[in-house]
């Protein structure tokens, strides 16, 4: 292996294992911090219907009524609309968070993506080989399987992936010459991806 390649494909792997793990990270905070807002959510709804029985319970007493029942009605609905400005705040930073870690995880999934690109044409420069690999290769046969009903959204749901990345490889193959994708998402070999495809069926492509 060329030396430039070589040194390239060890940054590769070392790159990418550190931003897959960040990618991680970053998917299981966002996860527990959209569920916690709609926790919060759905506490805020809750409260705010609370705070309607209460008033409709102190107006149905009349505008005359005084008295504990009174007074206990009137701190209840004190207490819950304080419960609602808290739970409101809580959302909006859980809000705020998540709109921070989307684009963490998108910023994080470009970079593993260009990355790729970057390897991908060192290799292709030196051994003239126009075969993508990894999950490039995968979503690429996929494409292939798929024919005409395939999509982003196809390479999506077989690999498992966000919608985001999964555009950004299939972005790359389009890049790269392997397939066309159209604006509605929906994805066709071309004719270096045909020639692909037959390269890795052959007995001896790994």
């Amino acid at each position: 292996m060329p030396h430039k390649v070589r040194g390239l494909h060890w940054q590769s792997r070392s790159r990418h294992m550190q931003t897959e793990h960040r990618i991680l990270r970053i998917r299981r905070e966002l996860n527990d911090t959209v569920a916690r807002a709609e926790g919060l959510r759905t506490s805020v709804r809750y409260l705010e219907e609370r705070v309607s029985k209460l008033r409709a319970r102190s107006d149905a007493l009349g505008p005359q009524a005084s008295g504990p029942t009174t007074r206990g009605l009137a701190e209840e609905i004190r207490i819950e609309l304080d419960s609602i400005k808290s739970a409101r705040k809580e959302l909006g930073e859980a809000v705020e968070r998540a709109d921070k870690l989307h684009a963490d995880l998108r910023q994080a999934e470009s970079g593993l993506m260009e990355f790729g690109w970057q390897v991908a044409d060192a290799r292709d420069r030196q051994r003239g080989i126009p075969v993508p690999g990894g999950s490039e290769r995968e979503a690429l046969e996929i494409i292939s399987e798929a024919g005409e009903h395939a999509r982003i959204g196809t390479v999506r749901k077989r690999m498992g992936l966000s919608n985001v990345y999964a555009r950004m490889l299939c972005t790359s193959l389009g890049r790269k010459g392997f397939i066309d994708v159209a604006s509605d998402g929906t994805c066709r070999l071309a004719t270096k991806g045909e020639k692909a495809i037959r390269k890795l069926s052959e007995p001896n492509s790994s």
